[in-house]
């Protein structure tokens, strides 16, 4: 085995190599560290370089530092950032470790331990070992706040739907862990998805705190594909919000579905329909309020006239 071997190895892990890569090249680790210092390869954790002309990516970073750091796991921001739920990548890489073995601390790399670590928790992302989306929620629960833990959690809900019911799983497996009761009121905050009749009790309640007040729920509208339903209405105005919970308007199935609906009612031209997603709802509410307000205002001076 040769060089070449090496590259190959190298080609597998994201362009890193390193003392126990060389080894199984058939190389001697400290030919490999004098080939290195001598042409000025990037050490990314000790005893592991990036291989020239390689870019240094986040899961080049990442690479480097499980293979410094045996029996770890990616966690907490450098997790979010792999998975795709952040865009940035963190200046310091987190790693989760079993208790009892060497803490990992210093400019690169910080250490989060852990007694036990299911092997559900974990899973493979760009051949990197990290901890699960769900599994993520609860090592950020004690970093973040509250509303960043929510925006991942949102995140991670559109990307996985059953993560919430299995975030309320994990908390009743895990009854101690640091940030437990912050991440319970998150998935309580965020578990009324779990029907559209569900979805929009909540939203009418918002309404009316917001000085929206409806006049009727389960309005009904004819079109020429025949009666539509319509999810809360302002009757004398033509105004209605449709709700739309993730549950049942997530595939592409339901969403052509949707869609034939809404044009339907427009095409009768008495109603001015506002759809609310479940992110809008929890992300962009004070926005909606005011383009809802807008819709209803307008539509009073419309029928003054």
């Amino acid at each position: 085995m040769t060089w070449s071997a090496l590259h190959t190895i190298a080609g597998r892990q994201h362009g890193v190599v390193s003392r126990v890569c060389a080894r199984d090249a058939g190389l001697s680790p400290s030919t490999l560290a004098s080939r290195a210092c001598r042409e000025s390869w990037s050490e990314l954790a000790p005893g592991c370089w990036l291989l020239p002309g390689v870019a240094e990516t986040l899961q080049a970073r990442l690479q480097a530092a499980l293979l410094a750091y045996p029996r770890s796991v990616v966690t907490g921001w450098s997790a979010a950032a792999l998975h795709g739920l952040r865009r940035a990548a963190p200046t310091k890489l987190e790693l989760l470790r079993p208790v009892g073995v060497a803490a990992v601390e210093g400019d690169r790399v910080t250490t989060r331990r852990y007694r036990q670590l299911p092997s559900g928790d974990v899973t493979v992302v760009d051949g990197l070992e990290v901890v699960t989306q769900v599994r993520l929620l609860r090592e950020l629960a004690g970093l973040a706040d509250e509303t960043t833990l929510t925006n991942v959690a949102i995140d991670v809900r559109l990307r996985r739907r059953m993560a919430l019911s299995e975030a309320a799983a994990l908390l009743q497996r895990d009854r101690r862990f640091r940030g437990r009761a912050q991440l319970r009121r998150v998935v309580s905050l965020l578990a009324d998805d779990g029907s559209d009749s569900g979805f929009e009790h909540r939203v009418v309640a918002r309404l009316k705190e917001a000085g929206l007040e409806p006049d009727g729920q389960q309005g009904e509208v004819a079109t020429r594909d025949g009666v539509r339903r319509l999810d809360i209405v302002w009757s004398a105005l033509g105004v209605a919000v449709e709700c739309l919970g993730f549950s049942f308007h997530s595939t592409v199935t339901q969403l052509r579905r949707d869609v034939a609906r809404q044009n339907a009612i427009a095409a009768t031209d008495q109603w001015v329909v506002l759809p609310l997603t479940w992110e809008m709802f929890h992300r962009e509410w004070d926005d909606f309020v005011v383009l809802l307000s807008a819709v209803l205002a307008s539509r009073a001076r419309k029928r003054a006239s």
